[in-house]
């Protein structure tokens, strides 16, 4: 949603804007945890997959189709858990990209207004002052991709390697 100068200048006068601040952060808090509860489950699925894997592959009395079907099942389930959770995790960091960007447009004219996030601290080398940005990659963005990653090279060796 795009909000235009009058939707703010309304927004400023409803609420103050520490108010304001503290819904926002709250928001945050929020969106914070849920991205830390699915973190949290996609860590353990896909820990789960891998300890099934090794203990079913370990068994050495099974065909080799059957011990192929395994490994290409669990780690399907592996890729499709990767894909559901980046997408959920997406979904988080948009929405608090969103709350971002919506206290900057609050706070737009108003000089040192305190920041709502906390943001990694860079030195720059051309002034020698602290500027403030956000990190590039997260882990809720990049640990997904490497767990699909992971899966699609377990299919492909399993479909190019005899066992």
């Amino acid at each position: 949603m795009e909000y235009t100068d009058n939707h703010i200048k309304n927004l400023k006068d409803e609420w103050s804007l520490k108010e304001r601040r503290i819904i926002l952060r709250e928001l945050l808090i929020h969106e914070d945890s849920l991205s830390i509860s699915r973190s949290q489950a996609l860590y353990t699925i896909q820990g789960f997959l891998f300890a099934s894997l090794g203990l079913l592959t370990n068994k050495g009395n099974l065909p080799q189709w059957t011990l192929k079907s395994i490994i290409m099942l669990v780690s399907l389930v592996g890729i499709s858990a990767a894909v559901s959770y980046f997408r959920e995790l997406k979904k988080n960091t948009s929405a608090i990209n969103h709350i971002v960007s919506e206290w900057k447009q609050l706070t737009k004219d108003i000089p040192n207004a305190p920041q709502i996030i906390g943001y990694v601290k860079k030195e720059s080398f051309i002034s020698n002052e602290m500027q403030y940005e956000s990190p590039i990659r997260l882990p809720r963005e990049t640990m997904p991709i490497v767990f699909f990653v992971v899966w699609t090279l377990v299919i492909v060796l399993t479909l190019t390697v005899p066992l």
